[in-house]
């Protein structure tokens, strides 16, 4: 029990002594705090000045000489629950509208990227848009072609974004079997599928739209015989930031496999950093190694001088790559102005690949060879025949290299060539201004896939572009020259 005259503040917890015993009721002013109280009752201290009674207060410790200290402010206990308070009421907030996201504002629904992949695929490509068209070797009549620039109209419509905003373009096409020719790229594909990964955040189109596995999806159309190529008509938005483009079919057996929590599709070769990652397939490889050793063995060229040696070696590779091979990707890579590629041949093992790697420098020492003998003075050639030697030359200079599962080889660009290279990085993004939203009623079935082969403005043969299509850049193709080859 403490004594009779003194007393403690219920405020600051001060000890305080009084001369004389308080009166019943008597309110006190704390002399370090302000704090007014009743010692007498059990009152809440408050803060504010009252008329206290004049009842001398004396402190437990002596001021000490000299001005006193400043008298600090009143402490309201009050003041840190009604923050917290607020706190935990805003918290709760954000958390409800997180969780109510989707029927208060129309978000959409997340669906799983590791399930957007078409089955069967047999190559695929990701270009990385802004890292291109940031590139200073990037001319602006390429940021103004089709590929890019008119493109963005189309995908306001679509997206509510422009291609500047696109920071990734992958695309999936499935061929048919022995659908590649070497000489005339792949053939027409029975499927397809364009992801595009955009840094802000979309706006799905007003109209078009039905339901399936509860995620939106939206009717398209695409006119002409430009654009993706692909006879898209469908596009949902897996999440806040990409869209996904293809054929109404896939993309629903696409949600309803993610739907069912079935197994994810197999991922394909990761891109180690390079603007441009292709990547074809071991059925592509497969049916493109086939094909070209067929066209070798027909080529008259291919019978005399030191090609003639060159048929067994050409076979073997065919076989190794076939038996061993699981993928071949091929990178270019824009730094500081120019362009760098590089091809590597993935393999299923150590051993495959030692196998896989003797075979192809077996083959490129001879290839070499040939192209020296082809190089001789005295034969008779085009001009722009020799520069193409003088490419193939320089490319084939470098030896394969092994590392790990894959073999690679780095294929040098003069300088007089960058423009050429960087122009046809370019035409690997397809355009987007013939796509359009397609407000007609009712589901639309996914249409057949054409007959005859699609194609590209200004490429008459599916994979193979010609000098009239890159801007500002002049080919050395001899079109003059037929290529004395025959296709099986």
């Amino acid at each position: 029990m403490p004594a009779p005259n003194v007393v403690e503040c219920p405020v600051c917890f001060a000890t305080l002594k009084l001369k004389a015993a308080p009166k019943p009721g008597a309110r006190l002013k704390c002399p370090k705090c302000a704090g007014v109280f009743s010692p007498t009752d059990d009152e809440p201290a408050v803060a504010e000045q009252e008329e206290e009674d004049d009842i001398p207060v004396t402190r437990s410790k002596p001021r000490g000489k000299g001005k006193g200290k400043k008298k600090s402010k009143p402490v309201n206990i009050m003041v840190p629950l009604l923050v917290g308070g607020v706190l935990l009421l805003l918290i709760g907030a954000g958390v409800g509208l997180f969780l109510a996201r989707d029927a208060l504002f129309g978000g959409v629904k997340e669906v799983d990227l590791a399930y957007c992949q078409i089955p069967n695929r047999s190559m695929s490509l990701e270009f990385r848009v802004q890292e291109f068209l940031q590139s200073p070797a990037v001319t602006d009549a390429i940021r103004n072609g089709p590929q890019f620039d008119g493109s963005s109209a189309a995908m306001k419509e679509l997206m509510g974004a422009e291609i500047g905003d696109v920071e990734t373009m992958q695309a999936q096409i499935s061929s048919p079997p022995g659908g590649f020719n070497p000489m005339m790229g792949p053939a027409v594909p029975t499927d397809a599928l364009a992801i595009l990964k955009c840094k802000k955040t979309l706006t799905p189109p007003s109209a078009g739209a039905f339901d399936h596995q509860g995620v939106k999806c939206y009717r398209i159309s695409e006119s002409g015989s430009g654009g993706i190529g692909l006879r898209s008509d469908t596009m949902f938005f897996p999440n806040a930031n990409t869209v996904v483009i293809g054929k109404e079919g896939t993309i629903r057996q696409i949600l309803d496999n993610w739907k069912a929590n079935g197994p994810k599709p197999a991922a394909g070769i990761a891109n180690s950093g390079a603007t441009v990652f292709f990547v074809a397939e071991q059925s592509l490889i497969s049916s493109a190694s086939s094909t070209l050793s067929q066209m070798t063995a027909s080529n008259p060229m291919m019978m005399v001088g030191p090609a003639a040696e060159m048929g067994d070696d050409l076979k073997n590779v065919g076989q190794v790559l076939s038996q061993n091979a699981t993928a071949f990707s091929f990178s270019a890579q824009l730094t500081s102005g120019q362009v760098s590629w590089s091809a590597a041949v993935h393999g299923r093992n150590a051993s495959g690949t030692q196998q896989m790697q003797t075979a192809l420098e077996t083959l490129r020492t001879k290839v070499v060879t040939l192209l020296e003998f082809f190089a001789q003075p005295g034969l008779p050639m085009p001009e722009s025949n020799k520069q193409n030697l003088a490419l193939a030359q320089q490319a084939l200079a470098t030896p394969f290299q092994a590392s790990g599962d894959r073999i690679a080889i780095a294929i040098p660009i003069p300088p007089d060539q960058q423009a050429n290279s960087i122009a046809m990085i370019a035409m690997l993004m397809p355009p987007m201004n013939t796509l359009k939203i397609n407000t007609g009623s009712g589901p639309s079935a996914a249409p057949a896939a054409p007959s005859m082969p699609m194609t590209t403005p200004g490429m008459p043969t599916p994979g193979m572009p010609t000098p009239s299509t890159i801007p500002n850049a002049t080919l050395p193709v001899d079109t003059a020259t037929p290529v004395p080859a025959t296709a099986p």
